[in-house]
Order: structure tokens, then sequence, then C-alpha cells
């Protein structure tokens, strides 16, 4: 299957069908530079050949194949040791061309299992308990195992995947999460754009980011999210009604600095007649630094 080194891993490290690079907790492979955007470059198989495009820094950014539609470029094969660099700070090496295998990468480590390995994992899960199969085992799935969280990634070698067709894990509807509690900050990736917000409105998101890394539902009312935010630091003699203006605050920000799609960046609906919200991105692309995931 495809592989890579890169300036932080002297070994070859597998390639899924779609693998993400970049200094993010959340990247298939983690290249850990504070020089390194938290989502770089993405790597994709794309009909016989291995594909690759900026998500971040493009102007620093350089590297073989001639820029097609979407920013996409194919590797040479004739090439396969061609670099990717982002100055003199990173680089990404493709050392093996051959199409990508289904494996499943933890997403804590980045270690990889594949082969009979892979099918064990799979069997373990698709065990049945009370007649229902325990956990999806299809592309894109999460499993958690003990100190492991694994995706798993099955790809569709067949099946040809023109460049216009819409990748919905890179699109720009679609919204990383980075937040530091400590200083409060939140640092918002879609596409090639990251914006940082900073303050009160952070500990609010706060509060329902963590509560979607819970692994449960991720739905709060306001007065327990209320009692958390106070319990996080928040004014106890503000009103619950804080909770509102602070994520008001966070959509006026983001749109400020070009990011529309804030519509459902939380989610609502009713529960015995209680209002109820929670975060509405995808837990696996949020990540609250120095803090585990149950995500």
């Amino acid at each position: 299957m495809g592989s890579i080194i890169t300036s932080t891993h002297a070994h070859p490290v597998e390639l899924s069908s779609s693998t993400l690079i970049g200094r993010g907790h959340n990247c298939d492979i983690r290249i850990q530079s504070e020089r390194v955007p938290n989502f770089w470059i993405e790597l994709r198989w794309l009909k016989e050949a291995w594909a690759w495009r900026v998500l971040t820094a493009e102007d620093a950014t350089r590297g073989a194949g001639k820029v097609g539609r979407h920013g996409w470029r194919v590797l040479p094969k004739n090439n396969p040791s061609s670099r990717i660099v982002l100055g003199a700070h990173a680089w990404v090496s493709l050392v093996e061309s051959a199409p990508p295998q289904p494996l499943a990468r933890c997403l804590r480590t980045g270690s990889v299992c594949t082969g009979e390995a892979l099918r064990k994992l799979l069997a373990r899960h698709r065990d049945e308990v009370g007649g229902q199969q325990r956990a999806s085992t299809g592309d894109g799935a999460i499993l958690v195992e003990a100190d492991h969280v694994w995706r798993i990634s099955i790809p569709r070698i067949k099946a040809v995947t023109p460049t216009h067709v819409r990748v919905p894990r890179l699109s720009t509807d679609l919204i990383w999460l980075a937040i530091k509690p400590e200083s409060l900050e939140a640092t918002f990736t879609v596409g090639d754009k990251e914006v940082m917000v900073q303050g009160e409105p952070v500990r609010t998101l706060l509060i329902y980011a963590r509560e979607s890394l819970r692994g449960g539902t991720g739905w709060l009312d306001n007065e327990t999210a209320w009692r958390r935010w106070v319990l996080s630091g928040g004014n106890a003699t503000s009103s619950s009604d804080r909770l509102g203006w602070d994520r008001g605050k966070l959509r006026t920000a983001l749109r400020a600095n070009g990011i529309e799609e804030v519509g459902s960046l939380f989610e609502r609906r009713r529960q015995h007649g209680v209002p109820l919200l929670r975060l509405g991105l995808d837990p696996s692309l949020v990540e609250i630094v120095g803090e585990p995931s149950d995500a």
C-alpha cells in the first residue's frame, strides 16, 4: 500500500485512501512542529495515482505535480520519492506508490492495524449483542478498545473518483476546532482559513465541546450548561442567558472573518418541552488541548 516518510517520521507510515496531514491532533498523520498548520495537506488516491492538495499555508508549500481542478496535484508515477515541502520547516515524501489497502489508524498514537490484525479487530466489533451488531465497522467508522481509538479506512479502488466530486471530509462546510482552556482560545479551521476567537465566549464553547467528547449524545439544557460554565470559572452572578449571548458572539466573530458556515455550529431540539443544545461539529474534528478525548 502507499506510504510516506516525513520530517518527523523516519519509518514509512501507511496511507489511507484519504489522509490528512498536519500538526493537529485530529490529523491522520501528525507532524509535530509549531511551524506546521493544524491541517496542512491531504493525500488522496485518485483513480490510479496518489494526489495531494494544500489546505493551509499554500504560499509556503511546494511539491511535484501540475495543479488541476480544486488544487489537486498528481504525484508522478516515475518519481515516487517526490517531496512536498513547507519551506524549511517540514516535508513529506511518497516512498511507496501502490494503491491503498484496508486499515485502521489509532487516533491517539498514529499506529496502523492491517491484515490479520485488522480482520480480528473488525470481527470483535461485529459480534452481536442482544441480536444487534456492536458497532458499525464500515469505512470511516470509529472503534474504541482500551487505550485505542481506531478509525477504519476501507478504500473503493474500483470506483472512479473524479476530482469534481464533493469530498465531505474536507469540504468548506466542515469545521475543525481546537480549544485551549487555560488561555480561552479557540481556533476554527475551514479549508485553508484559520480563525482564532478569544475570551469568555470560548468558555461557553468549551462546555459544549466537553459534552460532545464525552461519548454521549452531547445534548445539554441551559441550566446544566450554565452550572458547568460557572464551575469552569464563569461569573456566578451572571444569568444563564449569558450563554446565549456568548454563542451569538462566536457566530458574529466567525462571520466577521469570512466563515459563513456557522449556522449549525450549535444544534437545537426539545425534550419534554425543555430546549436542548449541543455542538454541531463532528466530535472527531474537535480537540481540547491538554484534555483526553473519549470520542
